[in-house]
């Protein structure tokens, strides 16, 4: 499954806890249906950035999912890992 978050914006305005929740919930239904599972994607969660509550939550869903992160370098021009697989 490929997964697009936009960045927070007037326009996209849905939080990391929102998406956390849907993420959780889309997810823990499609998990349980299939042997073998990739998801990949632009989360726009840096996930590098450790001391983020957001980020915490987010790792946690992604470990109460069974989920690794398997990028460990920058995905970002800017900096920071925003992509997932």
């Amino acid at each position: 499954m490929v997964v697009y978050r936009p960045p927070y914006s007037q326009g996209h305005q849905l939080t990391i806890p929102q998406f956390i929740d849907e993420f959780l919930e889309t997810f823990t239904h499609e998990i349980s249906s299939l042997e073998i599972f990739i998801v990949s994607g632009d989360f726009n969660i840096e996930v590098d950035v450790a001391d983020d509550p957001d980020v915490q939550a987010f790792v946690e869903s992604m470990y109460v999912l069974r989920l690794d992160q398997h990028v460990n370098c920058e995905t970002h021009v800017k900096g920071h890992i925003l992509d997932h697989i």
